[in-house]
């Protein structure tokens, strides 16, 4: 595992990509889970060996980011829905977090085209960004796999980790 650099899953992802940014190097593999910004730093010229890209679609990569969905559920008056219970429950400040998606930027598909890194994007098979099939389609060296579960529970789905272990197992 010492030639793979991973970086977290959710909003953590994107910074984790963005730290692990200047230690990219061509013979390392980055895995982005699901890294909301992620997929920016291959378009900016990252070339590591491998990518993943889990849990994001096309338009939430290349679309207006922070949608109007993740803003209601910042609102006061969303504490009163379960996710925001449970966000706040861990300490996540609705404000805060309501900063972190005025910083995301899309990534045109013109940028996603000239992606060369081999990719795997990966999807749960209920996941609310279904659209996933579509950003590898974008990727010239793109596989895609859709597994069970949602948009959480596909991350302990054991056929995800079976596609990851094949595809950077791969020469």
């Amino acid at each position: 595992m010492s030639a793979h650099r991973f970086a977290g899953r959710g909003f953590p992802g994107r910074d984790g990509v963005e730290l692990a940014w200047n230690e990219i190097g061509s013979g390392r593999t980055l895995v982005l889970l699901p890294g909301f910004g992620g997929i920016s730093s291959l378009a900016r010229g990252a070339n590591p060996r491998r990518a993943i890209v889990a849990g994001q679609g096309l338009a939430k990569v290349a679309g207006p980011q922070g949608g109007g969905a993740n803003r209601r559920a910042l609102t006061p008056d969303a504490l009163r829905d379960e996710r925001m219970r449970r966000l706040s429950a861990h300490g996540v400040d609705p404000e805060a977090l309501s900063h972190v998606l005025d910083s995301l930027v899309p990534t045109s598909e013109d940028d996603l085209r000239r992606i060369t890194t081999p990719t795997l994007v990966a999807i749960g098979d209920r996941d609310e960004r279904s659209d996933a099939d579509q950003l590898a389609a974008l990727l010239p060296n793109a596989q895609f796999v859709r597994v069970p579960g949602d948009h959480g529970s596909a991350f302990v789905a054991p056929e995800l980790t079976a596609a990851f272990v094949e595809f950077l197992a791969a020469r």
